[in-house]
This record gives C-alpha cells, structure tokens and sequence, in this order.
C-alpha cells in the first residue's frame, strides 16, 4: 500500500492512497466466505452455495461493501503513521478500483491548528474582590423565607394585593367593552405585581369581581413591522391565594438541618456567600486570563471543525433560551463554542 499526504491551503492536506489489487481481493475473498456462511440461495442449504455460486450472484455488492469497510482503517493508519492529528471525518473523492491497478481514492482531511503560545509574560491582570455584608445575608435568609413559604386560600372580603396569585377567567373584549366570540380563557394563573400593566388593575378586587385589564406584546412577540397594538379583556377572580412566609425564629432555622438558632443559619448562610463570591472572583479572573492570552496569541480554526463545533453548542443550548431570536442565539453561540475551541489548544 503507497500513501502520500499532499499539503494543501492552511489547515487542508489530501491522503492519496493506492491499494493494490491483491491486498483487495485478499479482504474481498474472507468477505466473501464469510457472506457465504450466512447466505441463503434458493436450491441450497443455508450455507453450503458453492463460492463461486456466491460470487457471481453477490460479488460486486460484497466487494464494494469490502473497500467502504477497508477505507476507514487505511485512514486511521495513514494518519497515525504520518502522526496526522485530524479534526472532523474526511472527505473522499476519486475513487476507483480496477482488478489490475487496485484500490485508489484521494481524501480531504483538516488537521488541527499548532498553536505556539508566542506572548504570556508581562500581562497584569486585576482581581475584581465581591464584599459580602449584612443586607446579601438579609436577603438570602429572605430567599429561604419564600422557597419554604406555604399558601393559603383568602376568601370572604379579602382583596388582591401586590403578592399575590390570582385564578382567573379571561374574556377578549374590543375597545368599545363588548366580548369577542370564541376567545376565553378559563383558569389563568397570574401573580400580581403592581408595576404589571396586566396584573395592576386586580390590586383591590375581591373574589368574583371583574376588572378590565390590558396586555401589550412585547417587541419579541411580534412579527417584522407589526404595531404594539393592546389587547383588552375582562379579568373575573375566581380564587385569590396568598404566600405564608414562615417566622423568622430558632425554629425556622431548625427546617435547615444541623442548625439550632437563627444565628447559627445566618453565620452559615454568610460563610456560604463568602465562598460564592470567592469563587465568583476566581472565575472572573480566569476568564480574563483566558481572553487576554487569546487576543494577545491570535489564530484561526479549521472551517469544518469550528462549524461542528458552534452548530453542536448551538442544539445543546437552544431549548434554554427559547426566548431569544434564534440568529442571536447562533451568533452567541458561536463565539462562545470557538472561545472555548480555541482555549483547547
């Protein structure tokens, strides 16, 4: 077997390879002994057509079939014999296989960037340090306060307020206040914030009054060149439920395991924030470390290996941000999966 290893533009070089015909027939002959163990041919037992019988009916699919399982592995070798560090599957063209000349294709491979690291010393960095204080513990005890907050049903004159969450029947009106056929809405769940053009006009309202609420799209929402035009309904409040935050005693620090004061879960909570902010400085610097070293030792990516890698973190991370405009998305997630390609080497 010849292989030769062309270079071509940047990070491209082309495997030519010839195989001679007796290396082939030599695979394509144990290829087909072994079909003919297996194959069933009408007039025969499974298994005992004679080979040739074999070879004339199913020869050529099984020698094709012979030189796409041979391709793989003579690349493998070419590779590791030439100490090739290839990114990404190759491409094959002109291939052709003739009795007398053998096996000869020609494969396209990109091969991975050398990356010299050329400018490292000298470069300051500054260390962004996260303070903690009283009001960052205040408010993660106030987060514990509301993950283990329980509900409560208000009835009777109870009235909406800022907090809350409310069950309610939507009916689509027009501007005029008449009802538009065909769209309602029954058991809508809504908390109510009173900076919420939607939810505002509840605050007061009691269990089955009506109050007419507005709900503008957001930019997102629309299509290319549609108006923010409002929609109008008529909210009916059908239940309203209020969130019963625990007090703030020994005994809610108890629901915190080894915790037996509310002093003991504070000292916890801010040893925690601490080692947060910690780590948060940590990676802050690491992160422009990484930023500064690329900038200063700049190099580009194989095409096909930076596109594989972008559309990949792209279908990884979608469904998480399906809020935002999927071209965005793509741009964000490329420059974020070549940055960390690019850190690799």
């Amino acid at each position: 077997m010849d292989v030769k290893v062309i270079p071509a533009e940047k990070w491209k070089r082309y495997i030519e390879v010839t195989v001679p015909a007796a290396e082939v027939e030599s695979e394509f002959n144990q290829a087909l002994r072994r079909y003919q163990k297996r194959v069933q041919i009408q007039g025969f037992r499974k298994g005992k057509a004679p080979l040739n019988f074999v070879k004339q009916i199913y020869g050529d699919a099984i020698r094709q079939e012979t030189i796409e399982e041979m391709v793989p592995k003579i690349l493998n070798e070419a590779r590791t014999k030439n100490r090739l560090k290839t990114v990404g599957p190759a491409d094959i063209d002109e291939m052709k296989y003739d009795e007398q000349t053998g096996l000869n294709f020609r494969a396209a491979v990109e091969v991975a960037p050398e990356v010299e690291l050329r400018r490292y010393k000298g470069l300051e960095f500054e260390r962004t340090i996260y303070d903690i204080d009283e009001q960052d513990v205040e408010e993660a005890i106030e987060n514990l306060r509301e993950q283990n907050a329980t509900v409560k049903k208000l009835e009777g004159d109870a009235e909406v307020k800022a907090g809350h969450i409310v069950t309610v029947d939507l009916q689509q009106i027009d501007a005029a206040g008449f009802p538009i056929i065909n769209e309602k809405l029954e058991n809508q769940r809504f908390v109510v914030a009173a900076d919420n053009e939607f939810t505002a006009p509840l605050l007061g309202a009691k269990t089955g009054d009506t109050r007419r609420t507005i709900y503008t799209r957001a930019p997102k929402e629309l299509t290319a060149g549609e108006p923010p035009a409002p929609t109008f309904y008529q909210a009916t409040i059908k239940e309203i439920i209020e969130n019963v935050l625990p007090v703030l005693d020994d005994s809610f620090a108890k629901m915190f395991g080894k915790h037996q004061t509310l002093d003991e879960l504070k000292n916890d909570v801010r040893t925690h924030l601490k080692q947060r902010a910690e780590q948060r400085s940590r990676e802050d610097l690491h992160h422009e470390i990484v930023d500064e070293l690329l900038k200063v030792n700049s190099f580009e990516l194989p095409e096909k290996m930076a596109e594989s890698h972008a559309e990949k973190f792209f279908e990884t991370i979608k469904s998480q941000f399906a809020d935002t405009p999927e071209e965005k998305l793509k741009n964000d997630a490329r420059a974020a999966a070549l940055r960390r390609l690019r850190w690799e080497f």
